[in-house]
């Protein structure tokens, strides 16, 4: 029995001694690894806070970059809108202008309204019967209406056409046409022509109808006596028109629908250098 108690000593000296052991480099490998985590993370927790640091200088950069864009594109659009606004005004006065500068072609539509020019211009050509009475009448109204002398300031109208719109100057020419219709059929019984050197009036008319669609029918049972009668109602279409036009609500809608479409030109020029920076 003596034998056995050196032995079991002896174990159980190396058992403590390995129970101690095991613990002290347990604890040392697991400080190590803790050491090794805790310097890779505070590396990736830096790298992190660089990359947040860079990404919003980016943003930042990239706000500063649109920013001028947006600045730049609008103010430029607005001076060109300021300086077309300007424009359109004057041309809008422009064509009001020369639509109230047919005084003596209006005088003239007055005084053969009543006449039936057609039959007019027929029974005054040259070497009918009786023809140099009606020449005579014609010459009259037009001497009246110092004819001769007028001279109309809308020689150049033509260009103010792109700074009008299209219904605007659509009634203009309507207008003008018929105004100037009564005054062609008069120089033509003055002079004793005829009617084979007068245009057809249906294009005239027609032209005139898609301007007042409510005066079609009217149009269609007078044909072209219809025309001095149709002076006001086409002056009063021109200037609710052009007052439209003053009110800019169709302007004001197109400069902020090109406004839109600077800023989203301009947030989507930098598209590629945003994904680029996103993390």
């Amino acid at each position: 029995m003596s034998d056995w108690v050196p032995a079991i000593s002896s174990s159980s000296v190396v058992a403590l001694v390995c129970f101690i052991w095991g613990t002290y480099y347990k604890a040392a490998i697991e400080k190590g690894v803790q050491h090794r985590f805790d310097a890779k993370l505070e590396e990736v927790r830096s790298q992190f806070r660089q990359d947040e640091e860079n990404h919003k200088q980016a943003i930042k950069a990239q706000d500063e970059r649109i920013s001028a864009l947006r600045s730049g594109a609008l103010a430029g659009m607005a001076s060109r809108s300021a300086a077309l606004d300007k424009r359109r005004l004057e041309a809008i006065e422009t064509l009001w202008a020369a639509a109230s500068d047919y005084g003596p072609l209006k005088m003239a539509g007055k005084m053969t309204q009543n006449l039936n020019m057609e039959k007019m211009i027929e029974a005054a050509e040259l070497d009918k019967p009786g023809s140099e009475n009606i020449r005579q009448l014609a010459s009259f109204i037009w001497t009246t209406c110092k004819l001769d002398e007028y001279k109309a300031t809308s020689q150049n109208i033509a260009r103010e056409r792109p700074f009008v719109s299209p219904l605007a100057w659509a009634i203009y020419t309507a207008h003008a046409i018929a105004v100037s219709s009564p005054v062609v059929e008069l120089g033509a019984i003055r002079t004793g022509v005829g009617p084979k050197l007068l245009k057809d009036p249906k294009p005239l008319l027609d032209s005139i109808k898609a301007v007042l669609p409510g005066y079609a029918k009217y149009i269609d049972d007078f044909g072209s006596v219809a025309m001095p009668h149709l002076v006001e109602p086409l002056e009063d279409a021109l200037l609710k028109e052009l007052r439209k036009s003053l009110d800019g609500g169709e302007s004001d809608e197109q400069t902020l629908s090109k406004a839109a479409t600077i800023i989203k030109a301009a947030e989507t020029l930098l598209t590629g250098e945003s994904l680029a920076v996103t993390p």
